[in-house]
């Protein structure tokens, strides 16, 4: 069994069948999936971006792609693309918003997005300057 090949559904590429998830059958039985792990892996990681995206801002994929595009694939703020890994891999920009009206701003890289929200907290950026000025 070491040595059998498959053919990925959504690739299309011939790979050994390690490079397959098994799964149980409605009948127990052990199989390998049809469909190759970065294929599977690809397709829930968009499909997780794409639920995220609806849930917790109501645009789609598409008007992500979009707003993507226009910010020529980096941050609107520092112009940079994102750095940051999760899980290995290059995570999203972050979907910037305004948490009063809910609207959306643009896309920004992970140090950016966390940078602006504690700009936006005028308590924290208060004490903060008290710091700087104490601690010179």
């Amino acid at each position: 069994m070491g040595g059998e090949m498959r053919k990925c559904k959504k690739c299309g590429e011939e790979k050994p069948l390690v490079a397959f998830n098994e799964s149980i059958g409605r009948s127990n039985r052990l199989y390998y999936r049809r469909i190759c792990r970065t294929c599977e892996n690809k397709y829930k990681r968009s499909m997780r971006q794409y639920y995220n995206l609806q849930n917790n801002y109501g645009i789609n994929e598409a008007q992500y792609e979009l707003m993507l595009k226009s910010q020529s694939d980096v941050c609107a703020i520092c112009g940079q693309p994102e750095t940051i890994k999760r899980h290995g891999k290059i995570q999203f920009l972050s979907v910037d918003h305004n948490h009063k009206t809910s609207k959306i701003r643009g896309l920004l890289c992970h140090k950016c997005n966390v940078r602006l929200a504690v700009f936006e907290d005028e308590d924290f950026k208060q004490k903060a300057i008290a710091y700087l000025e104490k601690n010179k």
